[in-house]
């Protein structure tokens, strides 16, 4: 296995049969660095940026998208921090081990050179979303990959199997969880901050990535309620 990381990394919980960190990815301006070889087992859950592994000749970028279950981590972080015992935390983890299966991917098989070419695509455009690029039009996202909108949109259908619209969302929501975990309260400065058209846009948009509101995921991830402020 090689992979590409950077940035700063904590430890969540040191368990007897794995260790569990959260990465905080920047971008170290090198490509592929290694191999690298794992001893034991990890769960690295990306919260910002990410990295680009390749496992068998196949190349994949992995950022806060990735998972699929960011609500329930944030929830096991936010518990840790209001104080829990050694034995929910253990169980809370394998909880989210266990929604791996369904995350599970195919074996790589043999690619064609325009797969291949597709991935890579796919993997840049996901990859200057990460580092920020939020606000940008299609237009110039797809200006920073080299190619034409409509190329950049129908190919990162057919890798990832959604939109692009999707993953920025996706992403964006991530950042507005970091901000609620971090004790943000003012859900209109969240949505001004994080380009959404308005408070209810952003509602909307969490509603349908999460199936929660705002609020709610305020209560359950923020530090211990203070005065909440309005909107």
């Amino acid at each position: 296995m090689v992979w590409r990381l950077a940035g700063s990394m904590r430890s969540l919980a040191v368990l007897p049969e794995m260790f569990v960190y959260e990465i905080y990815c920047r971008d170290d301006k090198r490509r592929l660095a290694g191999p690298g070889y794992e001893f034991s087992w990890n769960l690295v859950m990306v919260r910002s940026g990410g990295f680009l592994q390749r496992l068998d000749g196949r190349e994949d970028f992995y950022d806060a998208t990735s998972a699929g279950f960011d609500v329930r981590h944030r929830a096991l972080v936010a518990a840790c921090r209001r104080g829990v015992d050694e034995f929910e935390v253990a169980e809370r983890v394998y909880d989210l081990l266990g929604r791996f299966r369904s995350l599970a991917r195919p074996a790589a098989g043999l690619q064609s050179p325009t797969e291949r070419a597709h991935r890579a695509l796919a993997a840049k455009a996901a990859e200057a979303m990460a580092a920020g690029h939020l606000t940008a039009s299609i237009e110039d996202l797809a200006r920073l990959v080299s190619c034409s909108a409509a190329h950049l949109s129908r190919v990162f259908h057919r890798v990832t199997g959604h939109s692009v619209t999707f993953h920025r969302n996706e992403l964006r929501v991530r950042r507005v969880l970091t901000e609620l975990a971090e004790g943000q309260r003012c859900l209109r400065s969240l949505s001004a901050d994080h380009g959404f058209a308005d408070q209810a846009h952003m509602t909307r948009v969490i509603g349908r990535h999460l199936g929660s509101t705002p609020s709610a995921l305020r209560d359950l991830l923020g530090p211990a309620a203070g005065p909440v402020a309005a909107g």
